[in-house]
């Protein structure tokens, strides 16, 4: 007996930015299997701008998160509106203790994540089904898509990652980005996911060479702020933004 399409699915990134930009070609490919379905995404408060203004999503939720703090209390809030929206499927592509909680408090019957060692040892019980995450050596949007292979779903049609900027703010983007700029984020969340300076300031004279043109951003905190890292790349890029 053939299965009905989904009506509405709840797709949760609770890890880092580039994290929830590696979800969206997954994302492509469950709105290319299932059109007719109203797609919702849950991640962390920092995400919403990379994705609210993507289409094809029927709303983005946002968590509040706190490294090292898992609250309910002031979490149920959300998890009682997201209840309330009575969701067919729900995928977990962060399958981290957090979002696995999150995900068998949802309510949704069908319940999707990956298999990942470590973590408590309730957390298998919050799926209702999971997949073996695919080989590190691909990229990280394919193994994201790999966890839908579960439901049949395949790859999009584009596997390229698109994020839609607010229309609100283009004339201001335009006053202090110049046209044809690359906008390159040199920040991260941990000192191991930067990037060493020399490697940024070779592709900045990569790019020079091939008549390109770079501007370069970085987080907020201290570490990321602080000399030599920022003072090395404002005298190897004619642009800064901070």
């Amino acid at each position: 007996m053939r299965r009905e399409p989904p009506a509405k699915i709840l797709a949760i990134q609770l890890k880092n930015l580039g994290d929830a930009m590696m979800m969206i070609p997954a994302l492509n490919a469950i709105r290319d299997h299932w059109p007719a379905c109203a797609l919702h995404v849950l991640v962390t408060e920092e995400a919403v701008p990379l994705l609210q203004h993507l289409p094809g999503l029927a709303r983005v939720w946002h968590l509040r998160r706190v490294h090292g703090e898992a609250r309910i209390r002031q979490t149920w809030p959300l998890i009682s509106a997201l209840r309330a929206e009575r969701f067919d499927r729900l995928v977990d592509f962060s399958s981290s203790d957090r979002s696995a909680i999150l995900s068998r408090l949802c309510g949704a019957p069908e319940r999707l994540g990956a298999i990942y060692s470590g973590g408590f040892p309730g957390r298998r019980f919050c799926y209702t089904r999971r997949v073996a995450p695919a080989p590190l050596d691909q990229h990280e949007s394919r193994r994201l898509i790999n966890v839908l292979s579960a439901w049949g779903v395949a790859p999009p049609r584009e596997s390229k990652i698109e994020i839609r900027t607010d229309p609100a703010q283009d004339a201001f983007a335009a006053q202090i980005l110049p046209a044809d700029t690359i906008l390159c984020h040199m920040g991260g969340g941990k000192p191991k996911k930067q990037w060493p300076v020399r490697h940024w300031a070779t592709l900045h004279r990569i790019a020079a060479d091939a008549g390109l043109r770079l501007a370069f951003t970085t987080g907020w905190n201290a570490r990321e702020r602080a000399p030599p890292y920022c003072r090395k790349c404002r005298t190897s890029a004619p642009f800064w933004l901070s």
